[in-house]
């Protein structure tokens, strides 16, 4: 990162003193981000061939109990946001019952996900970059 903040400086012709007051901001920052953890990420392949990633975060606003897991999660309401985020068509042939049919599987793939053990947890703070 400091590196990064150096070549920055350089290139835009910036004073050399404030790198370190830059580089602890930029660091400050990085650790705030509120980043929701994602629950599931599920390749999708649309009826016209494209390739999405239908990603299940954790819901950390409008969740009553906000403990996390399924029970915090809308799978419809993040499938149907999917769908218009990927512009798939209303008119396509029996659109309710395949959007139906995806909603229950995508929530059975998210509870059996939920329910494997976890074998390790690392922490990671890193800045982008």
């Amino acid at each position: 990162l400091k590196q990064k903040v150096i070549d920055f400086f350089t290139e835009h012709s910036l004073k050399a003193e404030a790198v370190p007051v830059v580089e602890k901001k930029l660091r400050a920052a990085a650790r705030k981000t509120a980043v929701p953890h994602l629950l599931l990420a599920l390749p999708v392949v649309l009826d016209d061939g494209r390739f999405r990633v239908l990603a299940v975060h954790e819901n950390t606003k409008d969740s009553g109990d906000n403990n996390g897991g399924a029970d915090s999660v809308n799978v419809t309401q993040v499938v149907r946001k999917a769908f218009a985020q990927w512009n798939v068509s209303l008119e396509m042939e029996n659109y309710e019952a395949r959007e139906e049919a995806f909603i229950e599987r995508v929530d059975e793939i998210l509870e059996h996900h939920l329910k494997r053990k976890v074998l390790i947890e690392l922490p990671l703070d890193a800045p982008d970059g």
